[in-house]
């Protein structure tokens, strides 16, 4: 098996990196870090950086370079790697945890969003039985 070349949906060919990333097609480009994520894609003369801690996890999202564009998305992580909070248009949701996984999304003021359940006895996922909004 190779890299996919084309696409019913796209008029040109893929082209990809030395590394088997895809670094793009038709109008649409994609550029990748030192570990393999993606850090910039460009649709025509659009713009998105995406920014990344230490981890590998993605902490921003912006429109334009990153630090000097306009900030879309930005993210929060603990020390377990599992994302903390997300702003998005500042609008931030707070993520909660149990052993079995996530369990609740609040907003700022502390609201349920969402809740999750697991399978009595199952271990960490990120497959839960339900999601109640």
């Amino acid at each position: 098996m190779g890299n996919r070349l084309t696409s019913a949906d796209t008029i040109s060919s893929w082209g990809y990196n030395q590394n088997n990333e895809l670094g793009g097609y038709d109008d649409i480009s994609f550029e990748y870090d030192a570990n393999g994520n993606m850090i910039k894609k460009t649709v025509g003369s659009v713009v998105t950086s995406y920014v990344y801690n230490i981890e590998n996890r993605l902490t921003e999202i912006w429109n334009g370079e990153a630090g000097t564009g306009s900030l879309i998305a930005s993210y929060y992580y603990d020390p377990f790697g599992r994302r903390l909070w997300k702003e998005v248009s500042d609008v931030r949701t707070h993520f909660h945890y149990a052993d079995e996984g996530l369990i609740g999304e609040y907003d700022a003021a502390g609201s349920e969003l969402r809740t999750y359940g697991y399978k009595p006895g199952s271990t960490w996922t990120t497959d839960p039985l339900f999601m109640k909004a």
